[in-house]
């Protein structure tokens, strides 16, 4: 009976060392995960590869005042509201090609981008309008920022 006992004891232990997982790790320190994954190994393998992209676009705010008067913001020649957004690539190739995705480098003009830009033209269109208004009545920049997002026909964004 011990002799049955010992000899199941030891198929328990022989069965818990054989199953044990491996770990890598990087040259970095970090951990590398289970390398018998292939998943793992995967990542591990393409982790240096991964970069990321980031992209700046030029945005303009052209308000209609009336039917003979608008203004284009930031005012001033050459100036543009930065809007940056963010992704990621891989390198290809060992000359540093990069593959990435299209809305990546060539960004969708959508609603998101057009309320950043609302946002960011703001406080420039109440200086202007504060600065130019005959009624004396200011406007402030939240005044203004609802304006811009409920987009009346006067107001055109071109990113």
């Amino acid at each position: 009976m011990i002799l049955v006992i010992g000899l199941v004891c030891l198929f328990m232990i022989g069965t818990t060392a054989t199953s044990a997982t491996t770990y890598a790790s990087s040259a970095s320190g970090k951990p590398g995960g289970n390398v018998a994954d292939p998943t793992v190994r995967a990542v591990d393998a393409a982790e240096p590869a991964v970069v990321r992209i980031i992209t700046t676009l030029g945005g303009h705010l052209t308000v209609n005042f009336s039917r003979t008067s608008s203004v284009t913001f930031p005012q001033g020649t050459g100036n543009s509201y930065g809007l940056q957004l963010s992704g990621s690539g891989t390198f290809i190739t060992a000359h540093g090609d990069i593959l990435t995705a299209d809305h990546v480098i060539n960004p969708p003009h959508d609603q998101a981008l057009s309320q950043y830009l609302d946002d960011s033209a703001a406080k420039d269109v109440a200086t202007y309008i504060n600065l130019n208004a005959k009624s004396g009545s200011q406007v402030s920049v939240d005044q203004v920022d609802q304006e811009l997002k409920e987009r009346p026909t006067g107001i055109d964004a071109e990113l």
